[in-house]
């Protein structure tokens, strides 16, 4: 992490949350983490929400996150998770290309040649 200018990171609290069934019927499960960490020489806390779900082949994943200087957090957390929880996917079935079709399976090389797999 040292790369992104985060250092020292610790971690506050971690939490699974109860899985939530989607409309499609795909099961979420759901990790929220809070943290305070260094960054770029200011002290910072942050929350993160981490959503997962497999269904069709692939896995979905939603991440929200917001930070604050430490000295403000109390006062700044609870309108950044309003703020958060405002942010709207106008059309989520092409949400990180999800309306595109499967990739095809990559051909070994040997079947390429033999016409029939090892």
């Amino acid at each position: 992490m040292r790369q992104s200018g985060i250092l020292g990171a610790r971690f506050l609290s971690v939490a699974s949350l109860p899985s939530q069934t989607d409309a499609s019927g795909s099961v979420w499960q759901t990790a929220e983490v809070e943290a305070v960490f260094l960054f770029h020489g200011a002290l910072v806390r942050s929350r993160w929400s981490c959503s997962a779900a497999q269904g069709r082949g692939r896995y979905s994943a939603l991440v929200w996150a917001y930070q604050a200087p430490e000295q403000t957090w109390a006062r700044d957390a609870g309108w950044l998770f309003h703020l958060v929880q405002r942010i709207v996917i106008v059309n989520p079935h092409q949400a990180a290309r999800q309306d595109q079709g499967l990739q095809p399976r990559s051909t070994v090389p040997e079947e390429v040649y033999t016409g029939s797999p090892q």
